[in-house]
């Protein structure tokens, strides 16, 4: 999924990048929702602004000269995955695409965990997924494919789909184990590898202290949900102390497909495709139940991150009949919290997410190592150039 998305702006409060002032957007947390861990509220929003104001310091006044971003430009400090230590990028004018391309999608095991996921797969998609569960396993493999792209670093997150048992379950103790792991790998490439914690999202106070611990101690940037857990959806009260502490954290939630039993039973027949129909249904259905349950309402804080596969669900909830809740012109506090990443980067669909949610929430990202995608950032520059020429002749 390839485009280098704006998230909303930090700005210094001395407007040299000196310091980061609270974002007006930023919000609280929950209302009337905490967690019983104890977890405190973040002062500046410092970790959602790194994860999701991806690579785009030349992007943002790029598109800001060409009308693809609706803000002025006020010299914007864009916190670009920062580490611990202060840095922070600066706008260059010049119509490239940005120096640095963070790929927000992508995923790693890592080889100390077993894959349980060809067990569940037709006999004629083993050796397809025997190939992308090498690469799930092998970290050089993982740091390899960041030059290969040509991108600047990957934020990966570990699907508990590729491990969970035959009912689905994953043993509890699993999750700070690859929270461990993959904080060990990111911290020998800096700067190139960022990582989301892996929680029991559905298993209510569980999940939210090993999301304090993940992102207090590990210096994980957000964390990885499923859309789904059996007949639960992210609007359960299961799962409302998950979404909570990221919201008290300010850390982005990267809600990602699952396959649903019984569309992927309906489904099944049409190959591949439907098993990408059944993902993105479930996906569509885990933001909707978000935004129809006011979990937003109940947490300002809160910013979601659907895929591409997303995009039909996003199309009807901006676009069809009296339901346009979701669109580049929907004010706070609803469209603020959803953010899309661009999966597969063809031009309809970079074209289509910017169109319906402003190119300030659209996100870069290849869904490593399920996809490989290579020579990224001229692919990138084609996408940026025929956003721009269509808006010129419009």
């Amino acid at each position: 999924m390839a485009y280098p998305m704006l998230a909303r702006r930090a700005y210094g409060a001395t407007g040299d990048g000196a310091t980061l002032g609270r974002p007006k957007w930023l919000g609280g947390g929950c209302h009337g929702l905490s967690s019983s861990s104890g977890m405190p509220r973040v002062e500046v929003n410092r970790t959602l602004c790194k994860v999701l104001a991806l690579a785009d310091a030349v992007t943002f006044a790029y598109l800001s000269r060409t009308g693809l971003c609706r803000r002025p430009v006020r010299r914007p400090i864009v916190q670009v995955l920062r580490t611990r230590t202060a840095r922070s990028a600066s706008m260059d004018e010049t119509h490239a695409p940005p120096s640095l391309l963070v790929d927000f999608h992508n995923h790693f095991v890592g080889p100390g965990f077993p894959l349980t996921n060809l067990e569940r797969l037709p006999a004629a998609q083993r050796p397809l997924w025997e190939g992308i569960n090498a690469r799930l396993a092998d970290p050089d493999a993982l740091i390899a494919s960041i030059e290969l792209s040509g991108i600047s670093a990957r934020v990966i997150s570990a699907p508990p789909e590729f491990i969970e048992d035959s009912d689905g379950n994953v043993p509890a103790d699993i999750y700070p184990r690859i929270n461990d792991a993959v904080a060990e790998l990111v911290s020998r490439h800096p700067g190139r590898l960022y990582g989301l914690a892996s929680v029991d999202a559905y298993g209510g106070e569980r999940g939210t202290r090993e999301l304090d611990r993940a992102v207090n101690q590990l210096g994980l940037r957000g964390i990885f949900m499923p859309s789904a857990k059996g007949d639960l959806l992210p609007s359960t009260a299961e799962a409302r102390p998950t979404l909570a502490a990221a919201a008290a954290l300010g850390v982005p939630v990267f809600l990602h497909p699952v396959e649903d039993t019984q569309l992927f039973q309906r489904f099944s027949a049409f190959g591949r495709l439907g098993v990408r129909l059944t993902r993105g249904t479930i996906n569509s259905a885990a933001l909707f139940a978000m935004m129809e349950s006011g979990v937003f309402e109940d947490c300002p804080g809160l910013r979601v991150v659907v895929t591409a596969l997303a995009l039909g669900g996003l199309l009807l909830a901006g676009t069809v009949g009296d339901g346009g809740k979701l669109h580049a012109g929907t004010p706070p506090p609803m469209r603020r919290h959803v953010y899309v990443d661009t999966t597969g980067m063809h031009p309809a669909i970079v074209r289509s997410a910017v169109d319906l949610l402003g190119a300030d929430h659209v996100l870069l990202g290849t869904d490593w190592p399920v996809i490989v995608e290579e020579e990224v950032r001229p692919r990138l520059q084609d996408r940026m150039d025929s956003l721009v020429m269509r808006r010129q002749t419009n």
